[in-house]
C-alpha cells in the first residue's frame, strides 16, 4: 500500500477522513477503492523478505 494511503488507512480514526484525503491529493473514492483491492504479490514477498532478515 503506498504510504499516503497507509497513513490514512493508520489515522483515519483520529482525523476527518475527507480532510486528509484533501491534504494527501487523494480523492475518498480512491481510498475505499484501495482498501478493497488484494495486496500485490510483489509486497506480499517484500514482506516475507524483511521477516527472514
Amino acid at each position: 500500500m503506498s504510504l499516503r494511503f497507509q497513513f490514512i488507512s493508520d489515522y483515519r480514526e483520529q482525523f476527518s477522513l475527507s480532510a486528509m484525503c484533501r491534504v494527501m491529493s487523494v480523492s475518498r473514492s480512491g481510498f475505499y477503492e484501495r482498501l478493497s483491492r488484494p495486496e500485490p504479490n510483489r509486497s506480499q514477498e517484500d514482506q516475507a523478505l524483511k521477516a527472514d532478515n
